[in-house]
């Protein structure tokens, strides 16, 4: 049993991935054509869950991601991102 966080149908495609990220932090991802982005999470729209989602990177005919990561700027950081992705994020109020 668990909570239903998106709505995967085949005209919008597979889920590429999902990450624990906050307010100001930025990602990066990189598709097996070569294209690579890096973006702020704060220009990425916010849906409510069991929704199909929005398009982050649009992709050639037969390309698809092959990683998305969030970008790691200082020791702090890094921590926080292992933490997060880890489950062990500090709780904030």
């Amino acid at each position: 049993m668990g909570v239903k966080t998106v709505q995967l149908t085949e005209t919008k495609g597979q889920l590429a991935g999902a990450r624990v990220v906050r307010d100001g932090y930025q990602v990066m991802l990189i598709s097996d054509g070569g294209t690579v982005i890096r973006m702020s999470v704060d220009d990425i729209k916010r849906s409510g869950r069991s929704t199909q989602g929005v398009i982050v990177m649009r992709l050639r005919e037969g390309e698809h991601v092959s990683s998305l990561a969030p970008v790691v700027e200082s020791a702090d950081d890094k921590a926080d991102a292992v933490a997060e992705s880890n489950g062990t994020g500090p709780a904030e109020a």
